[in-house]
């Protein structure tokens, strides 16, 4: 019901993610005058620290970081997009500084009448793409490897359908299907499979 129901819910907006965000923001504006003073930062997408409180920081693995996790290890062989297309991924630590820059900004003004917007991304001005973010992926994988990896990192962002199926079967299903047959013949519990279902649910997240 909620699936069905969400298209007509969130109208124009590309997901339920934007138009959470465009109605907080709404709900703000239209009760700023009984609110105390507002800032608001817009991030684009949040990825691993850049300086603190350490490099590479992230709480959790999701997002962008369960991607490079899986590509680190050598499951992820493929990612249907533009490989031209931009990946605006911002370290973590950015937004947070700017959250609190914004904030002290905000208690320096004599008024409340308007609501600040602050946008925390890289595009225009800084782009990386997602065919860079590979080439860099792939070299650093090798040069630094994952203990416990599955297989050799090396990952292609293609946006042509039959090339990303060829790679799916060819490189994911087929080495799952194999090696989960050899665990259960030397007696252990097969668990590859599951893990690149797992994957290929996420990734037909990201895609849509």
């Amino acid at each position: 019901m909620v699936g069905l129901a969400t298209p007509k819910i969130i109208g124009s907006k590309p997901n339920a993610f934007s138009f959470s965000h465009w109605l907080a923001e709404t709900v703000l504006s239209e009760e700023q005058k009984h609110l105390p003073p507002i800032s608001i930062v817009r991030v684009s997408i949040i990825g691993a620290a850049w300086k603190e409180p350490y490099p590479g920081w992230v709480e959790k693995s999701n997002g962008p970081s369960e991607f490079f996790v899986a590509a680190g290890r050598g499951y992820l062989r493929s990612m249907k997009g533009d490989s031209h297309g931009v990946l605006d991924i911002v370290p973590v630590d950015i937004p947070v500084n700017l959250s609190i820059a914004a904030a002290w900004q905000k208690f320096q003004e004599d008024n409340n009448d308007h609501i600040t917007i602050y946008h925390c991304t890289s595009s225009g001005l800084n782009p990386f793409h997602w065919q860079e973010m590979s080439n860099y992926f792939t070299e650093y994988s090798k040069r630094i490897p994952y203990e416990h990896a599955f297989r050799r990192p090396n990952l292609s962002v293609t946006s042509h359908s039959l090339i990303h199926d060829s790679y799916v079967f060819f490189s994911h299903l087929i080495p799952a299907y194999l090696t989960d047959i050899g665990l259960r013949l030397i007696g252990r519990k097969p668990h590859v499979v599951n893990i690149y279902k797992n994957l290929h649910r996420t990734l037909l997240t990201l895609e849509s």
